[in-house]
């Protein structure tokens, strides 16, 4: 078994008993709040560190472009014009209402996610899967671009929510 392995089986071990996915501390989140502003940080301090280098924010690989205050590659650039939603393997957006909304409002993944109060690989559901959300998240949503939901999520019924 190789290492990385055992390690993906100790994190889903850890999720399973309730722990933080990285210490091992008692967590109801996939990580603590300590693990979580660490690893903020290292993002952060990874950003700073290949923007001074001239690198690509994302993949710090040359060359760069600056853009809205961003170091980007042409190819972060083209694939991910606003960078609204985490980096992909398979890119197939299955509710283009919300994309779209997203991307006019420059919304991020997070940002929305972080209104309605769920996770950001939910709303990545929403976008991706086509997943239909529980009724209180899909108002909130709506709320957040002052729709009605049906608008937002083409396959949301009240009625067969229950």
């Amino acid at each position: 078994m190789t290492e990385a392995v055992s390690m993906r089986k100790l994190r889903q071990q850890r999720r399973r008993d309730k722990q933080c996915a990285q210490c091992g501390k008692s967590s109801n989140t996939y990580l603590c709040e300590k693990c979580k502003e660490r690893r903020e940080i290292k993002a952060q301090q990874r950003h700073e560190t290949r923007r001074s280098m001239g690198l690509c924010e994302r993949c710090g690989k040359q060359p760069f472009i600056l853009d809205d205050e961003r170091c980007l590659c042409h190819r972060c650039k083209s694939v991910y014009p606003n960078l609204p939603i985490r980096k992909l393997r398979r890119w197939e957006v299955k509710n283009h209402r919300l994309y779209h909304l997203m991307m006019d409002r420059d919304c991020s993944t997070k940002d929305l996610a972080k209104f309605v109060g769920i996770s950001e690989r939910s709303v990545c559901r929403w976008l991706f899967q086509n997943s239909v959300p529980k009724e209180d998240n899909a108002r909130r949503a709506a709320q957040f671009f002052n729709m009605e939901t049906s608008e937002l999520f083409p396959g949301y019924n009240k009625l067969d929510k229950r």
